[in-house]
């Protein structure tokens, strides 16, 4: 971020969300972000519901996920980022004013157009860039223990198929292929 000159990362995609925090719930049909500062702590913003359950999954502490009232929920007059721009800019993860330049996955399926201009609007002036993809081009780089995990997955799905294939003949029970499947996935 510091090399980009990002003071701030507003993270939409799901996996990206699992990724940096662990999060992971099928909430992402409406509004949810991570606010990632240049310095410090990231705050997950999610609808108030979702928030409730968030710290199960999410590796960060109650006071780093926030939710938004349900009211805000499918509004034609009213956005959560709304909300979510004011209530990241209050707990100091999220700068504004001129000067300043956040980047925005702008091209994530979850990030809609209008959460685009919420965000554009609440944040003073401040420049708004893309995030060309950042945490995925991060997800990328692999250390030697995900390397490791990598390799050691492929060879279960290896076993996996090559006992299906055996396991697949004329006139034997389907039950009886899945549970040499199953097994050879858990064995």
């Amino acid at each position: 971020m510091a090399e980009r000159d990002y003071e701030a990362l507003v993270v939409a995609d799901p996996a990206n969300l699992y990724y940096l925090t662990g999060y992971n719930a099928w909430s992402f049909y409406t509004p949810q972000v991570l606010v990632v500062p240049l310095q410090g702590v990231p705050h997950l913003f999610a609808r108030a519901m979702d928030a409730q359950g968030a710290h199960y999954t999410a590796a960060l502490g109650p006071h780093h996920i926030h939710g938004y009232p349900e009211a805000l929920v499918h509004r034609p007059d009213a956005h959560p980022m709304e909300w979510v721009t004011k209530e990241a800019i209050d707990v100091g993860v999220l700068p504004s004013g001129p000067g300043v330049r956040v980047a925005a996955e702008l091209d994530s399926h979850f990030f809609s157009a209008r959460g685009y201009l919420a965000l554009r609007d609440g944040l003073g002036g401040a420049e708004i860039v893309d995030s060309a993809e950042l945490v995925n081009w991060v997800r990328l780089v692999k250390s030697p223990a995900e390397q490791e995990c990598l390799r050691y997955a492929g060879q279960i799905a290896e076993h996996v198929m090559l006992t299906a294939l055996g396991a697949i003949e004329p006139g034997r029970r389907q039950c009886d292929i899945v549970a040499d499947i199953q097994h050879a996935q858990t064995a």
